[in-house]
């Protein structure tokens, strides 16, 4: 009779088990489009008011008189919620939207007689329609754990980026790409699982984790594309030098008019020599362009790295230039701005054995990766 008394209270003190508890995330709110009407059918029963929606049957929702409509049913206010009974479930629920399946549910608001779409999901789902967006889907193992963890760093930092439309990311660029439930793959799964609730911080609070293609040999600080130090995004070398060589020829007529001011005929351009991680009056300490000197027969002017970059669609401002008969030659490396993490190094780094921890401190300098959150009981309250 002891023996099971004992067997009964060790049973009732074991801790809970990944399927007795909740894996509790934060809850995301991302713009996904806008339209005059939408088509939704849940995987779970919605009840709004006295109307429920059954799991699987589709419904469209639709502007009346200027306010939402739901199917018949006329909807009061500029914005309408469409969750579960209980919003626990929204982790395990997809919705499909015009035709495409989204984790979670849809939030819709009516702005300037336009219903904007808003896709309700927890964090580590949103990922899961991010990592295949963001960096390809057969690399490394370990490189695409590095890039959950940026990218969940940089959704939880950004939240709320696009609140004045009512919801926290967008679903492009801006923010961060992200796409329907079908674009997961095993291996971008496995690396949101693997580092479920990671994220970095810097003294405290999360950082910006920015990322880019590649670095072209060396990483660039904030400082010198925004114009703000940021201590833990500051250049560091990369895994190889003069990566994703790339090269441009811009006309002079071009180049000229671009420049906005009348500097007469092009007789030279004053750029001092490309050398990756070393800096000039006119090269950062990458070796990315500050700027360059453009001297004409009435006068000169300068141009920025970044300005050269956005008018000419250069792929990055590491590079070289050098004026030939009626037109600029540049040769550069890297592909993007250059802050943060570079992808193309994360990939080399991670095909060499060095894990996405070691990946992530190399880049952002001063960094420390904790857990935002994990696993709670069931009665544990949401955020």
């Amino acid at each position: 009779m002891r023996r099971w008394i004992l067997l009964l209270i060790a049973i009732f003190f074991l801790p809970l088990t990944a399927t007795a508890q909740t894996r509790w995330q934060p809850e995301l709110r991302v713009g996904l489009f806008s339209a005059s009407t939408v088509e939704l059918k849940f995987s779970e029963p919605i009840t709004i008011d006295d109307l429920t929606i059954k799991a699987d049957n589709p419904i469209t929702i639709s502007i009346a008189d200027g306010k939402i409509r739901v199917g018949k049913k006329i909807i009061a206010g500029d914005s309408l919620e469409l969750r579960p009974k209980d919003d626990a479930m929204i982790r395990d629920m997809f919705t499909t939207i015009d035709g495409k399946k989204y984790p979670g549910t849809v939030k819709i608001v009516l702005k300037n007689q336009k219903l904007i779409i808003i896709n309700l999901t927890t964090a580590d789902e949103y990922l899961r329609g991010v990592i295949p967006s963001e960096m390809p889907t057969g690399w490394h193992a370990e490189a695409l754990k590095a890039q959950t963890i940026a990218a969940r760093t940089f959704a939880l930092k950004n939240r709320k980026r696009h609140a004045a439309d009512g919801y926290d990311l967008c679903s492009s660029t801006h923010c961060q790409v992200y796409n329907d439930a079908d674009s997961a793959v095993e291996s971008t799964n496995a690396a949101v699982d693997a580092t479920f609730g990671e994220v970095l911080i810097y003294n405290g609070a999360l950082i910006n984790a920015t990322f880019h293609s590649d670095s072209g040999g060396m990483t660039e600080s904030a400082s010198e594309v925004w114009g703000q130090a940021v201590p833990y995004l500051t250049a560091v070398e990369d895994f190889e030098l003069k990566t994703r060589p790339w090269d441009k020829k811009i006309s002079v007529a071009e180049f000229v008019k671009a420049l906005g001011t009348d500097i007469g005929e092009l007789r030279s351009i004053k750029l001092s020599a490309l050398e990756i991680g070393r800096g000039a009056e006119d090269r950062s300490a990458s070796g990315r362009v500050k700027f360059l000197i453009a001297v004409g027969s009435k006068g000169t002017a300068k141009v920025t790295g970044v300005e050269m970059r956005n008018k000419f669609k250069l792929m990055s401002t590491l590079f070289d230039a050098k004026l030939s008969d009626d037109e600029i030659l540049i040769n550069g490396y890297g592909y993007g701005h250059g802050v943060g993490m570079s992808q193309y190094g994360a990939k080399n780094y991670s095909e060499h054995g060095i894990v996405y921890k070691e990946i992530l401190l190399h880049y952002y300098k001063g960094a420390e990766i904790k857990k935002a959150y994990g696993f709670l009981p069931p009665w544990t309250k949401k955020e």
